[in-house]
């Protein structure tokens, strides 16, 4: 019945629908169904979670974009948030996280540890501020005197939202900038290509770039504003995100890692401090060393009887026994490589005359040795809590045992690798405290003039997060990037996965201490069920 109304006071013409009084509010009815059909056919299907959520950011999306670009809608009472909200609560089902959770964790970018997915709503201010530019760049005069007047006649438009309004703040602030550059990264003042004239579509694309950002911004403010859920704000400088990329959330990690690790960064694991938060337990005491707090990062990292029971040792244990094979792997390439000789170029060289074009080095390296050039009989050694070892006595005789030594006899230099893994919050303390600790080693056999000693602090977040120091230290160690990549995503898998097993026994006292060491390719039902 509704959709025999709709044809009938509705016609096509061009791709849009015009109603004969100008009236918009049965097409914004007809796109709420549209929407609530298309999210119940989903729901209906025989998918996972995450594949559910794929189809919501490249189906439903893809399909409301016309509607969005071609009409001129206004937010109203029937605004569409109300249609973003229905979608959040589906979006939050299919995923598992809490109803109560901040919605920035779906919609902010993976940059700012979230899923990156698009709300309905600021895909339509989106999609509203592209129709404005099209409009206002149209090759025919015509239609730009009328934009030119509707954006008169809604300049004072009150307190209603208005895509004239926001398309012509964004587009002073694009004009700015390209009148006046700045320099965000740390390429160097004039470093890139730059376009102070570029086209009007490439203008149309920084227009609505700078629309997302409005909206990331707010998701952004609006978590630094909450009490609990902010947690990710104060070690987001710090941190590397989470692999929250579709072929990891499809077809890599399991649900049940992915949603732990979503909760644990906003604080919301469902640990006895929230759970008396929400009125459903009356002790929020720990259970294993009874300390008044239990909360997420009391269980993964302050639980003294959890740490004497060695399930922290493990965890440790595990993520060094998923870094060791890939140093092995990088000394036993370093030390089967010929020496290559490079020679520095004149200064004479170096300088390029006008008119001609620099010729490449003559000499270039394919393999990069990093702090490992200069030998190639390199050792190394791993210390694990059921296999210790001993320091080198031809080095130093020490009693310390770091994580990883490596070293060459040949040119007599060692390298002291020493991982820890705190709280994300606690990574500046973690660097802090290890550099104390064996700055002291390093000097001691930097003092002998024999050998020469360097330390190399990293750390791997207890939430599954890794500290920027880890991939700074495999830089160095002259790791190519995408090997770094993969090893930082399988540093990240097992920290979290060794994580779940110890949220999973946080009321239990029985712990296996001879269970086999964590991978990154472990099964996590089978850790819990361990």
């Amino acid at each position: 019945k509704d959709k025999s109304r709709f044809d009938c006071e509705h016609f096509k013409f061009l791709g849009r629908f015009v109603h004969w009084n100008l009236e918009d509010h049965l097409l914004k009815e007809k796109i709420h169904q549209d929407v609530a059909r298309w999210l119940d056919q989903i729901e209906d299907s025989m998918l996972t979670g995450f594949m559910k959520v794929w189809l919501y950011q490249f189906y439903v999306i893809a399909f409301l974009s016309w509607p969005f670009l071609i009409h001129q809608f206004n937010l109203g009472k029937q605004s569409f948030k109300e249609l973003s909200d229905k979608a959040t609560a589906r979006l939050k089902k299919w995923i598992g996280i809490t109803k109560s959770a901040d919605t920035g964790v779906l919609y902010r970018s993976k940059d700012f540890f979230g899923l990156g997915l698009t709300s309905i709503e600021d895909h339509f201010k989106r999609m509203q501020i592209i129709q404005c530019q099209l409009l206002s760049n149209s090759p025919c005069d015509d239609i730009i005197t009328i934009y030119q007047a509707k954006v008169k006649r809604e300049a004072n438009g009150g307190c209603k939202w208005r895509a004239t309004r926001l398309n012509a703040e964004l587009e002073a602030d694009v004009q700015l900038g390209l009148r006046f550059p700045s320099q965000s990264d740390r390429g160097g003042l004039g470093a890139g290509r730059y376009n102070a004239h570029p086209a009007k579509a490439a203008v149309r694309k920084l227009v609505s770039g700078k629309s997302l950002q409005l909206s990331q911004d707010a998701m952004v403010a609006h978590s630094h504003s909450l009490c609990r859920q902010s947690a990710w704000t104060r070690w987001a400088d710090s941190a590397e995100p989470f692999d929250l990329s579709w072929r990891n959330l499809i077809y890599g990690e399991s649900p049940h890692l992915i949603k732990f690790v979503i909760h644990s960064a906003i604080n919301w694991v469902t640990t006895p401090d929230l759970l008396i938060l929400w009125g459903k337990t009356e002790d929020q005491s720990c259970r294993l060393c009874g300390a008044k707090v239990c909360s997420i990062g009391h269980v993964l990292a302050g639980c003294k009887f959890a740490l004497g029971d060695m399930r922290y040792g493990w965890r440790h244990d595990s993520v060094l026994n998923t870094l060791e094979p890939s140093l092995r792997q990088h000394l036993h390439i370093v030390n089967s490589k010929p020496y290559e000789k490079t020679t520095m170029p004149k200064l004479s060289e170096s300088f390029v005359k006008a008119g001609t074009v620099a010729k490449p080095s003559a000499t270039r390296l394919s393999f990069s040795a990093g702090c490992f050039a200069g030998a190639r009989d390199w050792q190394l050694l791993a210390d694990y809590d059921h296999r210790r070892i001993t320091f080198p006595t031809e080095i130093y005789v020490t009693p310390l045992r770091p994580d990883i030594i490596i070293w060459s006899s040949s040119i007599k230099k060692v390298f002291l690798v020493e991982l820890t893994v705190p709280l994300e919050e606690n990574f500046g303390d973690a660097t802090l405290r290890k550099s104390q600790r064996y700055n002291d080693l390093c000097n001691q056999i930097n003092d002998t003039t024999i050998w020469k000693a360097a330390h190399f602090p990293f750390e791997v977040g207890a939430r599954g997060f890794v500290a920027r120091s880890t991939r700074s230290m495999l830089k160095k160690m002259g790791i190519a990037n995408h090997v770094r990549s993969k090893i930082i995503k399988n540093l990240s898998s097992c920290s979290a996965k060794a994580s779940v097993r110890i949220f999973a026994a946080h009321k239990s006292f029985a712990w296996d201490r001879t269970t086999k060491l964590c991978n990154a390719t472990d099964d996590i039902s089978k850790l819990c069920d361990a």
